[in-house]
């Protein structure tokens, strides 16, 4: 338990966290970088501070991908749902970015359901960040992604795909390259060496 002045140290470390003046902003993440594991109550808590603010809070959920403490899981789960609810893209690229360094299943759920989003740019995003995750379980969505009208989500889902190190992965890109007409996802693929004799 933190006395009041402690309290009151951590509570400025953290505006200062959401400052827009480089030097004040990095002092105080190198402080919180300092206490390392031991920070992470604090900046889980802080999550739910609306008065640290959308930038603030963006910095913690860096943080906490840093730690990747599974305690704060919850947490970050909760912040997506509500920047999802209320369309506020800087906690929610912010809170996307963040699931791929922790290691629960319930990561790709979350991710799952982020690539039957309405909105491209984050279903775009969520492709991304799954192949990040290394869960299996996200490889067939990415496939049905390949079958999208938009060449944007068909690109995004190959830059997913070709994180996996699995046969399975490469196989599926395979055999879309046969029925890929993008230029720019052509180029991807055999950048990659996908459809030459691996």
């Amino acid at each position: 338990m933190q006395n009041p002045e402690q309290e009151d140290e951590l509570r400025s470390r953290l505006f200062r966290l959401a400052s827009d003046r480089p030097q004040i902003q990095q002092a105080a993440l190198l402080e919180f970088l300092r206490d390392g594991p031991k920070a992470v109550p604090a900046l889980i808590a802080a999550l739910d501070d609306r008065e640290v603010g959308s930038v603030g809070r963006w910095r913690i959920l860096r943080l906490l991908g840093r730690f990747a403490p599974p305690e704060a899981v919850p947490a970050v789960l909760r912040l997506l749902a509500e920047s999802l609810r209320t369309r506020d893209s800087v906690l929610l690229y912010a809170a996307m970015e963040a699931l791929p360094h922790f290691h629960d299943p319930t990561i790709g759920e979350a991710l799952l359901s982020l690539l039957d989003d309405s909105d491209s740019d984050i279903v775009k995003y969520a492709a991304v960040l799954a192949g990040q995750t290394q869960d299996v379980s996200l490889i067939p969505p990415l496939a049905r992604l390949l079958g999208d009208n938009k060449p944007g989500i068909r690109y995004a889902a190959v830059k997913g795909l070709l994180e996996f190190q699995v046969p399975s992965a490469r196989a599926i890109l395979r055999n879309h390259i046969e029925d890929e007409n993008d230029v720019e996802i052509l180029d991807l693929l055999r950048s990659e060496k996908i459809g030459e004799d691996e």
